[in-house]
């Protein structure tokens, strides 16, 4: 499974194809802020499943409504990145005893302006 290729749909420039492939390939190492990749993926899997649930919503918070309205999907796209390096940054190098989903729902609940 190690040498087996995998075959994906993305379409980005080719600096984000590059970086794409990079961190695919990189796992385990460090983003460039010093954010290990596997904590980067698996907080950005929240914020992105997060707002995916405010969004799908017939009245979604003020927040992603005025990014949406104002900057489309690539407002959304820096926004789960700018809160996923935030919350990384904010907890780096904690050790998680069980706790990351209701300190990530918390901070959630605060960058989205939702009661959960």
């Amino acid at each position: 499974m190690e040498n087996e290729k995998r075959i994906i749909a993305f379409e980005g420039t080719p600096e984000q194809i590059k970086l794409l492939g990079e961190l695919m390939n990189q796992s385990g190492k460090k983003l460039p802020n010093e954010i290990d990749i596997v904590d980067y993926q698996e907080t950005h899997y929240e914020v992105v499943q997060a707002m995916t649930v405010e969004l799908v919503k017939e009245k979604p918070c003020k927040v992603l409504d005025d990014i949406q309205s104002a900057q489309g999907h690539g407002g959304l796209y820096e926004f789960a990145d700018e809160i996923t390096k935030e919350f990384n940054h904010k907890n780096k190098d904690r050790e998680w005893d069980g706790e990351f989903i209701d300190e990530i729902d918390e901070f959630l609940k605060n960058k989205l302006g939702t009661d959960g």
